[in-house]
């Protein structure tokens, strides 16, 4: 019996997430380390800046008189390249990321209207323009690659991203958005110089991000 109330309840499930309001978003991150220590080889090395495309899957969820808009998010970004045009060298950037944007609507924070942009009832820029307010969980792995030896380091980083977006409605069921963000990176590592005596040195790193996200709204409901 137990069994088959999970079976039943997994089921809810699944059909509530396949009919849900679900978005995808294609980002591209410029990251930015900075060392709190002079060094040589790693600075040489390794790029202070990474560009990494990022694509993500994100459920829409709003409270229901007030515009405050939730898109809890899966992100992975991935990028390979050559730093500082040194042949040998290649620096390799992976990320996952689980994050909880919060949307505020400043200029119609006060609205009940549970619909896409082209249906609501004031002016664009007043129903579109938003504030954004994201904290990030991120697994992230750097690998440095030097004459084929390889430093590599991974872990946890805490993420907080403060950004502005705009809402664009293309259809019924459609919304685009382009984004722009900023945000701050804690505890996060790089690899350090390639030998076995050089420790692992943590950065000061941050990210500017530019995006697009696309929604589908299941339905509208008012």
């Amino acid at each position: 019996m137990k069994l088959r109330l999970i079976f039943v309840y997994l089921l809810c499930l699944l059909w509530r997430i396949a009919s849900a309001q679900l978005g995808g978003e294609i980002w591209t991150d410029v990251y930015t380390f900075v060392s709190p220590i002079q060094f040589n080889t790693a600075r040489d090395l390794y790029p202070q800046n990474l560009i990494a495309p990022r694509i993500a899957v994100h459920y829409w969820k709003r409270l229901k008189n007030y515009r405050l808009e939730f898109l809890p998010s899966f992100n992975l970004s991935y990028m390979r390249s050559k730093p500082n045009q040194t042949p040998a060298t290649t620096a390799e950037f992976l990320e996952a990321q689980l994050a909880l944007p919060l949307l505020f609507y400043l200029f119609s924070f006060e609205d009940d209207c549970n619909c896409p942009t082209f249906g609501k009832g004031n002016s664009i820029m007043e129903d579109g323009f938003h504030l954004i307010l994201n904290p990030k969980l991120a697994w992230s792995s750097k690998t440095l690659t030097f004459n084929q030896e390889q430093r590599e380091i991974s872990g946890i980083v805490p993420i907080v991203e403060l950004g502005a977006g705009f809402d664009i409605g293309l259809s019924k069921a459609w919304t685009l958005t382009p984004v722009v963000a900023y945000g701050l990176r804690f505890a996060d590592k790089i690899p350090a110089v390639l030998t076995q005596t050089d420790p692992i040195r943590l950065e000061k790193s941050s990210n500017v991000s530019l995006g697009l996200k696309l929604n589908y709204r299941v339905k509208r409901r008012r």
